[in-house]
């Protein structure tokens, strides 16, 4: 493990600044922690950059295109019944 670095007055304010607000951004944001093959991973960071698109912008658009097609799905269901 390593040692804790010196303390240092920047060091001192960013650990304050870590506790006071650390519940706060965890409460605003989330993040997925999962892996890819690298291949897998590579040919979806090159059309996210070829899109223009920051890899938040890439989720939040699949996850629309998952609901919506649900959705779709579900409504398609109910009339052929």
């Amino acid at each position: 493990m390593n040692p804790k670095k010196p303390s240092t007055p920047q060091r001192e304010a960013r650990r304050r600044y870590e506790e006071k607000n650390r519940v706060k951004r965890r409460a605003e944001n989330g993040n997925f922690q999962t892996m890819l093959p690298r291949q897998e991973y590579d040919e979806l960071c090159q059309y996210i950059e070829e899109e223009g698109m920051t890899k938040a912008d890439f989720l939040r658009k699949a996850f629309s295109l998952m609901k919506e097609n649900k959705n779709d799905t579900i409504e398609s269901d109910r009339i052929d019944n």
